[in-house]
């Protein structure tokens, strides 16, 4: 089956562009997004908080590498030739006015950005809210650092009937959070700068809104605005910019829908608050309104989810961060499809020389799907349990190694070394076995036992009987690969891989083999008469033993799974103490220290006399030579005909 999925990659060099008026953090929550994405960033600073960039310049070159993260401190000169550099994203935090300038100088290398911007964020109060708890939440979202926040309230949108009760409240908060001398109150910020501060004196001079509070009287030499509530109509100074200061409009409304008028005529605010209980109104603002994010009965507080995306729209800005979202703002999702070499036939409509089959062909894959109606309803179980096997069927084709191919020599077909197929064409044969398998069994095993062990010794001379059970242990060497195997895109896995699969498998074998034991010791304990009728004399465990070994030198595989013939190696037989030289090549490296376990299971009942753990050494690698195989197959020998 086709394997689709996603590759996550960081971006690259990302440059973070931090503002001033939260210098600290505006510059570490992008700051680990990016590195948890795995991009190395160089930042930027605000100069207007000079002694925040003093110390970031001074700190993050002790914990990083400056090739990992680097901070580049300085004012409009720097940054401006900052951004002559290509990155591979650039993350600003500011006004709309600087971020056209940093967008162009990225659309340069069109390198992609994000802009978390500004916007003045309405505050619908309905008359249905609670009016002190909204005003409390309202002064504290809207003073908080004097207004100098992005997400702070920028203009009250109410009704008469809520108007004058909404700014009793508004006060009673403020005298309560700063005192009735606010300059002196602890808790107030003063304005960034004296630019920022005739800025906002400018829009206090020109309005014609009506002064409903203020807090004190402006200071310069201090910086100092105090708190202000207006009451301004749509066309007022106040109503052109984001405020970004401690100055409060309040625009009067008759209904919900002029409200909603009212937000869209301007460009999209970062965030957008309502007080209400209702849900319908609730929903028209997020849905007949468009901006960065929606509070409901609050302020700010959608920041503070980190399973929330936070991030502009339109003139507020673009992308987003925050937990998860911002690993994904600073990694490039990469789509990659894995295919397999199966079902050529289906999308075979594709190749040309183009033809009106094929034509037809590709009309059905890419028309009209299936519709779920009676008739077509049936066939969905079909399709589930289609796609299950297909996805258990790949899952099992990542663990078994492919099955041998194996070669035999009309010789060898006359010898009964095709008992499997002449049972499977003829069912009375195979059904004659069977019983005779179960009628014989005690007998019968034993002296198959013998005849396996005989049979891995054969030469050319073997009777048929013997070529039989050669037949029969491939059968078994096929099993057990499919089930203990590895994958085909596997067999050039390193020797530490192969070695860990034999290890698993040696276990589960011994396991079985003293299963099997402990059945055979209790069935020794009571003995039949059938068994005391036995003259045929069993295996003692240094036979057995000596079997393994043996079946260890045949079966020994190339790690890399090659399909070239080995050399010849040769192996000490431990019970007689003579060697024995075997050209073979392997049919399966799996099989070499698990025989005992799998013949145990598969023949069931099969009685083995071997008293002792399997543990076998792991063999040498076999090199390939090509001179071995021809003369092996020239001389007859089947396992130097079996091929991968």
């Amino acid at each position: 089956m086709d394997k689709p999925f996603v590759v996550k990659d960081p971006l690259g060099v990302a440059l973070i562009v931090a503002p001033w008026n939260y210098p600290l953090s505006m510059v570490l929550l992008p700051l680990v997004a990016a590195l948890g994405a795995g991009n190395t960033v160089i930042i930027k600073p605000s100069e207007l908080a000079e002694n925040t960039s003093n110390m970031f310049a001074k700190i993050v070159p002790k914990y990083f590498d400056q090739k990992q993260v680097a901070v580049c401190p300085g004012g409009v000169p720097e940054t401006t030739e900052i951004l002559k550099q290509r990155f591979d994203f650039i993350f600003y935090t500011g006004c709309p006015p600087v971020a056209k300038i940093i967008m162009a100088a990225a659309s340069k290398h069109l390198t992609p950005v994000a802009l978390e911007l500004g916007g003045k964020c309405p505050v619908i109060v309905e008359k249905d809210a609670d009016i002190d708890i909204s005003a409390k939440r309202i002064v504290w979202g809207k003073w908080l650092n004097v207004g100098q926040t992005c997400l702070a309230p920028d203009y009250l949108i109410v009704t008469p009937a809520v108007k004058d009760k909404l700014v009793a409240s508004i006060q009673k908060y403020i005298v309560e959070f700063y005192g009735n001398d606010t300059k002196l109150s602890k808790d107030y910020s003063r304005i960034i700068n004296q630019r920022h501060f005739d800025r906002i004196s400018t829009l206090l001079d020109r309005t014609k809104g009506t002064i409903l509070y203020k807090g004190g009287e402006r200071d310069r030499a201090d910086l100092f605005i105090p708190p202000t509530i207006l009451d301004c109509q749509p066309d007022d100074a106040f109503m052109e910019d984001e405020i970004f200061g401690p100055v409060l409009p309040i625009l009067t409304v008759q209904s919900f829908d002029e409200a909603l008028d009212l937000i869209n005529r301007g460009e999209k605010p970062l965030a957008a608050y309502i007080f209400t209980r209702s849900d319908a109104k609730i929903k028209r603002l997020y849905t007949e309104t468009s901006s960065g994010a929606i509070t409901v009965n609050d302020t700010l507080m959608h920041l503070t989810i980190d399973t929330l995306p936070f991030g502009g729209v339109g003139n507020s800005g673009m992308g987003r961060y925050r937990g998860k979202f911002g690993f994904d703002t600073f990694t490039h999702h990469k789509a990659v499809l894995q295919r397999g070499f199966f079902g050529e036939s289906l999308i075979a409509s594709r190749y040309p020389p183009m033809t009106p089959q094929k034509l037809a062909m590709m009309q059905r894959l890419t028309g009209k799907r299936i519709g779920f109606s009676f008739f077509g309803a049936l066939s969905l179980p079909v399709m589930i349990v289609s796609m299950i096997m297909g996805m258990l069927l790949q899952l099992a084709s990542k663990h078994s190694p492919r099955t041998p191919t194996i070669s035999r020599s009309k010789s060898e077909n006359e010898k009964g070394g095709n008992k499997r197929k002449r049972e499977a064409e003829n069912s009375d044969l195979k059904r004659q076995a069977a019983i005779q398998l179960e009628n014989d069994e005690e007998e019968n095993s034993l002296d198959y036992w013998k005849m396996l062990a005989k049979a891995f010794n054969c030469d050319d001379a073997c009777s048929s009987d013997e070529a039989d059970m050669m037949d029969e242990l491939l059968h078994l060497c096929s099993w057990f690969e499919q089930s203990y195997g590895i994958d085909a895109e596997q067999d050039e896995q390193s020797d530490e891989d192969d070695s860990y699969i034999r290890s698993l498998m040696r276990e589960d074998a011994q396991k079985r083999l003293q299963e099997r034991i402990k059945e055979r010791e209790k069935r020794m304990q009571r003995p039949t008469k059938k068994a005391a009728k036995k003259s045929t004399k069993k295996l003692t465990s240094e036979e057995s033993m000596t079997n393994i070994l043996r079946m260890n030198s045949l079966l020994t595989l190339d790690s890399r799974g090659s399909s070239q013939t080995t050399t010849t190696t040769t192996t000490q037989s431990l019970s007689q103490g003579t060697s024995e030289n075997f050209s073979r090549e392997g049919s399966s490296q799996l099989l070499a220290g698990a025989f005992c376990g799998v013949f145990a299971t598969e023949l069931d009942n099969a009685h083995f006399s071997a008293y002792a753990s399997v543990s076998v050494s792991q063999t040498s690698k076999i090199q390939d030579e090509k001179k071995s195989h021809s003369k092996d197959k020239d001389n007859g020998d089947f396992w130097g005909a079996v091929e991968f």
